[in-house]
């Protein structure tokens, strides 16, 4: 028996299943335009949250993602569906972005980015990813600019039938060397 196996009624070991999230990677961004995440490293019955922190560009910009395919991951760049949604101040402040050939990640009206203090947080799930079929997940979280807090939610659904092989973060500039991406699987059942 090993890690995570349990004795079942029959006296027969099996492998314990759902439940809690295990570490899968640590990823710092760089001055590049782009993060590649889980490359190759998505696999059949699992769920994946992919969380984020203190991440920023050096230009106020978008933080954008697209899923990838294949064995060498390539961006998925069409048939997105869904909607993000912010929200700030009291006065009741609010956007819809539909997606299409990306997903915003707690879209803002003014993006953060230029200012030292600026800064994207929040987190992705991604439910079965790995299967041949349509890829369906949320996000939600916020962005920090100079004095204004933005709150974001977003669900969505990458309606191709392929298996998911890697997630890719971008926008429209390099990001600052600031930050982490620390993405967790979990088993189905």
């Amino acid at each position: 028996p090993g890690a995570g196996n349990f004795l079942r009624g029959d006296n027969s070991w099996q492998e314990a299943g759902g439940g809690a999230w295990e570490y899968v990677e640590k990823v710092i961004p760089t001055t590049a335009n782009t993060i590649s995440l889980l490359q190759n490293n998505i696999a059949v019955g699992y769920d994946y949250l992919i969380t984020w922190n203190d991440v920023r560009h050096q230009t106020d910009t978008s933080l954008t993602c697209r899923l990838q395919s294949g064995s060498s991951p390539s961006n998925i760049t069409s048939n997105y569906k869904g909607t993000s949604h912010y929200i700030y101040d009291s006065s009741g402040h609010s956007y819809t972005q539909q997606a299409g050939d990306e997903l915003h990640m707690t879209r803002s009206n003014i993006n953060p980015g230029s200012s030292s203090v600026d800064q994207w947080f929040g987190e992705m799930l991604l439910w079965e990813p790995a299967t041949a079929s349509a890829t369906c997940g949320e996000f939600k979280g916020g962005s920090r600019n100079d004095s204004t807090i933005y709150s974001g939610l977003g669900h969505f659904a990458q309606i191709d039938a392929t298996a998911i092989t890697g997630v890719w973060i971008g926008g429209y500039g390099s990001f600052a060397a600031e930050g982490q991406f620390i993405s967790y699987r979990r088993k189905r059942s």
